[in-house]
């Protein structure tokens, strides 16, 4: 899919449809999928921060992603959640969605982090964060902004 201009609308955090065994159901994810984009949704975020992303291995990770780009079929974009607490990983998760044809990546650092700002895959593969992380490697572009969450108070 070619880059996002400017995102608007409704775009949906989605859960990710498993089997027993706990790999992807794709037959699961592509109805999802169909149901919500006929019920007008602008764009889709599956593996999203606060859902179950964090406790699927890689593989189930890649497959669900997979499965959603499939069955969105370019009718809206897909924005990958991506939720790693070190910058290698999260580059790993960014390059891997843009290889499986995500339009963008909303990447969530772990809280110790901080505030860092906008983030970007460059066109050489870089993660190039405002501050203080600067990293450069080789790799597709895609957007990958920061997704800023507050901590939860009582």
């Amino acid at each position: 899919m070619s880059g996002i201009v400017q995102l608007h609308g409704v775009l949906p955090a989605l859960i990710s449809p498993l089997k027993q065994d706990g790999t992807a159901d794709q037959p699961a994810i592509h109805r999802l999928v169909d149901h919500v984009i006929k019920g007008g949704v602008t764009g889709l975020v599956p593996l999203g921060s606060t859902g179950e992303n964090a406790s699927l291995d890689e593989t189930t990770r890649r497959n669900v992603l997979k499965a959603v780009v499939e069955a969105a079929a370019g009718r809206v974009p897909v924005i990958c959640g991506v939720a790693q607490t070190h910058i290698a990983a999260a580059r790993a998760e960014v390059e891997a969605a843009a290889r499986l044809g995500a339009a963008a990546a909303l990447v969530a650092p772990g809280s110790h982090l901080g505030e860092i700002g906008a983030v970007r895959l460059t066109r050489s593969g870089g993660l190039r964060p405002r501050t203080p992380f600067r990293r450069r490697s080789r790799g597709p572009a895609i957007p990958a902004p920061l997704r800023r969450a507050r901590p939860w108070r009582a």
